[in-house]
């Protein structure tokens, strides 16, 4: 029997994967501005109207990573060693306006001057930068919640020895992944096993991964994967700690993950697993690159996809997942406060005797499970 149009149909839509519609919104740095790409139709895309806007402006030439924290955006610039926060404070849904993009905190001057390449945050309000020109990384941290890093005391070097680093990125266990442009040693991992706040002491600052190509730009899916951009040979490589022993070094354990991406320059993690790409192609083309088949890599037809186009230059992406209103971290009870009160319900939670109303407030390391890694991050909140 001859198949009819709409069974040829049915067939093409079951073979062809496609683009899940995300619940967050798409960051990426270019030279003087931060775009915003939004989903609003929820077809999987950002190619409809009004879903690439500006989001900030004015910035500097030569930005470079973008980083979340907190629902507070924060932008390194290169040459002037800056970090910038953005913030929508008016609800207009950019930071366009007045004192929305302010000077958060820069390197400390040296000779030769530094060149901030790279910058990551973490939930307890650090936010790191590195320096490529003499291989040390920085914490910024606003003691004194005046809104910046600046003052006295607010940016400490607690990593040095690296050798010219790209990119950092933090694990939801507070370990540090750093990609460096060196064959023989191109990611390194950054541990503060006596927990005094830095990784410059023995054994602190390590190997992860050795004789392979370097990339551009690292993302950290959990605490045993993590994807390499390499802008040089267009592809994406996965890290798989098989062995679980802190390192890529063992066999099979650093694979291609994706292949044949036109010169892919930064790429951010969504809350499922995929990876948004942009790549500085005539195009400016995103690439949302997922593994639809569920066979461990993103190497089979359709599971490297188009998703939006337009980005001159892309120097930063960050996946922003969406938040529930409202939702405070380590605010078990949702009476804004977190104190005492929450804490016999997170217990409860931990135990499995209650099941929490809204995931986000458990949740308090934001790795989509509720377990004793959010320990750590719910008395960090408390404090």
């Amino acid at each position: 029997m001859k198949p009819t149009t709409s069974t040829l149909l049915l067939i093409i839509c079951w073979m062809t994967p496609y683009a899940k519609a995300q619940t967050g919104t798409v960051f990426i740095s270019q030279p003087h501005q931060v775009i915003k790409l939004t989903d609003l139709n929820a077809d999987g895309d950002f190619f409809d109207f009004a879903e690439h806007t500006i989001f900030a402006d004015t910035l500097p030439a030569d930005l470079n990573g973008i980083t979340i924290r907190d629902r507070l955006l924060f932008v390194g610039a290169s040459q002037n060693a800056e970090v910038f926060v953005l913030e929508d404070r008016n609800g207009d849904d950019d930071a366009l306006d007045v004192a929305e993009v302010l000077l958060y905190g820069r390197l400390p001057n040296a000779d030769p001057s530094p060149r901030l390449t790279g910058i990551a945050s973490q939930s307890d309000g650090a936010v790191f930068a590195a320096n490529g020109v003499d291989g040390t990384l920085h914490i910024f941290r606003d003691v004194n919640n005046d809104g910046d890093a600046l003052d006295t005391g607010e940016t400490l070097m607690v990593a040095e020895n690296l050798i010219s680093p790209v990119a950092v990125a933090v694990r939801s266990d507070h370990i540090l992944l750093v990609a460096q442009a060196d064959h023989d040693v191109p990611i390194r991992i950054l541990e503060d096993r006596n927990a005094d706040g830095d990784f410059l002491d023995f054994a602190e600052n390590l190997s992860y991964a050795e004789d392979i190509i370097p990339g551009d730009a690292l993302s950290i899916l959990d605490t045993r994967r993590s994807f390499l951009v390499r802008s040089t040979t267009g592809e994406i490589i996965q890290l798989r700690d098989l062995t679980e022993d802190n390192d890529a070094l063992d066999f099979a354990e650093v694979i291609p993950h994706a292949l044949g991406l036109d010169n892919p320059k930064v790429g951010s993690l969504d809350s499922e697993g995929g990876l948004y790409v942009a790549a500085d192609d005539a195009a400016g083309t995103v690439y949302l690159v997922r593994d639809f088949n569920g066979d461990g890599d993103a190497l089979d037809f359709g599971e490297v996809l188009p998703v939006a186009d337009g980005i001159g230059q892309p120097l930063g992406i960050v996946f922003v997942p969406e938040t529930p209103m409202g939702c405070i971290k380590g605010d078990i009870n949702n009476d804004t406060v977190i104190d005492s009160d929450d804490i016999f319900l997170f217990v409860d939670i931990l135990l499995d005797n209650t099941v929490p109303s809204e995931l986000c407030r458990a949740d308090v390391n934001d790795d989509g499970e509720i377990n004793g890694k959010d320990v750590q991050f719910f008395l960090n909140q408390m404090i």
